[in-house]
């Protein structure tokens, strides 16, 4: 069975500032190898002030 990957908190943020920088979400997702829903899911979250399950306080993009 494979494990789950997991993404670090600079990694996440790092993905959103790419996107709020302008590039496309496709792009953005197929650069990092990941989903693009997994890239909006972290931004809601990050915008949204959830940081919950991204372990973050939101620091200003």
């Amino acid at each position: 069975m494979k494990r789950r990957r997991t993404y670090t908190r600079d990694f996440k943020i790092s993905v959103i500032r790419e996107v709020e920088m302008g590039k496309t979400l496709a792009r953005v997702s197929r650069e990092n190898e990941i989903h693009p829903s997994l890239v909006v899911k972290w931004k809601k979250e990050y915008f949204r002030g959830s940081g919950k399950s991204l372990s973050w306080q939101r620091e200003g993009i």
